[in-house]
């Protein structure tokens, strides 16, 4: 066996008595878990961590992984440059992971020179890995580092990735232990980074619950809305370690729970693994996935029904659909403006559209805004097929643009905006998430035009109709 345990373990720098100082007390119950986890691991007695930290370099489109040697980082971005780690990293492992990520079809990226030029990034490493090594290292330090930056991948994609670190070290004999950096709800309460929400507490609780049962896929599947509302950043660290758990039933034992300053800090252990073909998890997490899948297609309109074929025709066979019989009448003889919305369980894929109607109805409009949604969004990758079962879509029918000279007679959940100030123009639509209120509207809609706050701009609202 190649990999002997891992740990969910919190990264907030005030737990570090060179940064917290008093207030670290506040944390007391964090600080001890983390304590135990040590000892644990040190008995254990690891070559290699892999550790997985949320807070590195990430990419939409790939996970990144350290190439250095050593692998240095400090808090000092939190006043404590002298807090800090430098690792011998195990660079035959490292390879590995990678070579065995290009066999996997997994995107993967080496935070080398070329990508520290390229995207003006950091190669030390970050409080997500920092603070979770400063306790491993008070207890054990015979060991060598490989560190990965997670990416925005759909949640089995990462699973995959641990199942490759798990067969790179059994490839390497290499005794590896996994640590998934990451702290729980950000949203506990408002004294926290976000503002309160109630599903943080819902998260928190379902999480720790799901792996004291050993219900893994259900964390692999948890819900997207969930996650996003909790506003959390371990669960994708959560999901690489149990991939590289795959096919081992562990003793699960949470160390430690608290939620001081409004975040939930979960320590969590994975020993004693025991030889389980009912955790050999994949096969079941992709027949979920497409069960899912073919429960979207049953539920969607025919609006939606067109955008998806438009995506899935040109992500397959770089080709534009042509208009498909049967349509609505209300799709082949309008003309207005619409937006395409992708998503997957990671967040917003793909968002393009038009304000009024640039095509002879609407279907045509909603086929090319499609297109556009999938590979030709600037802030995204084109959209691989690999990623369509995953892709949740919404198309917004614009309604006629009225201009407003009040503000009051705005609404983030009715109307969506437009402004305007000369040849610059930004459009938002209504009811997205996480903008609750009007001058949160129309900031987002003045960055996107590139209209300063200071210049004079006009403003219109419009309302939609949403497919989905």
């Amino acid at each position: 066996m190649s990999i002997c345990g891992g740990f969910l373990m919190p990264h907030p720098p005030i737990i570090v008595d060179a940064v917290g100082g008093a207030r670290a007390l506040e944390s007391s119950s964090t600080i001890d878990g983390m304590n135990r986890a040590a000892l644990k691991i040190a008995e254990l007695e690891p070559e290699t961590i892999v550790l997985i930290t949320p807070h590195g370099p990430t990419f939409t489109d790939a996970v990144a992984i350290y190439d250095d040697n050593p692998l240095s980082g400090n808090l000092a971005k939190f006043g404590a440059p002298g807090a800090g780690v430098s690792k011998e990293a195990d660079e035959a492992l490292t390879d590995e992971i990678v070579f065995t990520c290009y066999e996997k079809n997994i995107p993967m990226v080496r935070i080398d020179d070329d990508l520290v030029a390229r995207f003006d990034i950091s190669r030390n490493l970050d409080h997500g890995a920092v603070v979770p090594l400063h306790f491993v290292d008070k207890a054990y330090t015979s060991y060598r580092l490989v560190c990965i930056s997670y990416g925005f991948l759909d949640h089995t994609m990462l699973y995959r990735l641990g199942q490759v670190i798990q067969k790179a070290a059994e490839h390497l004999g290499r005794k590896t232990l996994v640590i998934a950096s990451g702290d729980l709800s950000h949203r506990l309460s408002d004294e926290g980074p976000y503002t309160y929400h109630k599903d943080g507490e819902v998260f928190d609780d379902t999480l720790l619950q799901l792996l004291q049962e050993s219900r893994f896929e259900e964390v692999i599947l948890m819900d997207g809305s969930l996650c996003e509302n909790a506003g959390e950043c371990g669960k994708r660290s959560v999901d690489i370690l149990l991939g590289a758990l795959d096919g081992f039933k562990p003793r699960v034992e949470v160390y430690s729970y608290e939620g001081p300053f409004g975040v939930g800090y979960g320590v969590v252990g994975f020993t004693d693994l025991e030889s389980d073909p009912s955790h050999l998890l994949l096969e079941g997490i992709e027949q979920s996935n497409k069960e899912a899948y073919l429960r979207r297609l049953e539920n969607e309109d025919a609006y939606v029904r067109l955008a998806r074929q438009s995506i899935e025709a040109y992500v397959r066979e770089k080709e534009r659909l042509c208009v498909p019989e049967l349509l609505p009448k209300a799709m082949l003889e309008n003309r207005g403006g619409t937006f395409v919305s992708i998503k997957t369980d990671a967040g917003l894929r793909g968002c393009m559209g038009t304000i009024a109607g640039t095509r002879i109805n609407l279907a045509e409009e909603i086929i090319e805004n499609a297109v556009k949604a999938a590979a030709f969004d600037p802030r995204f990758p084109e959209i691989e097929p690999h990623e369509l079962i995953g892709l949740h879509i919404s198309v917004d029918i614009l309604g006629k643009a009225e201009p407003v000279e009040d503000k009051q007679l705005l609404d983030p959940i009715k109307y969506g905006v437009i402004v305007t100030s000369g040849y610059k123009r930004g459009l938002l639509l209504p009811r997205l998430k996480g903008i609750d209120t009007v001058d949160e509207q129309l900031k987002i809609a003045l960055n996107k035009a590139g209209i300063e706050k200071d210049e004079a701009y006009t403003i219109e609202r419009f309302e939609v109709i949403r497919h989905e």
